[in-house]
């Protein structure tokens, strides 16, 4: 199965589809800081940052376990 990858711009509009608003900004800040989805990077610049959909759907998983009680 071929994997399906997005850019920063498109994790923030996948996860806000999922019901977890997040902007481009705020992954580039979890980036920084080590926290948020597993990303990858190839190569330098600003368009080697790029997420799985797999790693998205993880961290949405992830996330909504630590808010329900």
């Amino acid at each position: 199965m071929e994997e399906i990858y997005f850019s920063p711009k498109e994790a923030a509009e996948y996860l806000t589809m999922k019901g977890r608003r997040v902007k481009k900004e705020t992954l580039a800040t979890w980036r920084c800081a080590k926290k948020g989805p597993h990303f990858e990077k190839f190569g330098t610049g600003r368009n080697s940052i790029s997420y799985k959909k797999k790693d998205l759907d993880k961290y949405l998983l992830k996330s909504r376990a630590r808010y329900e009680f």
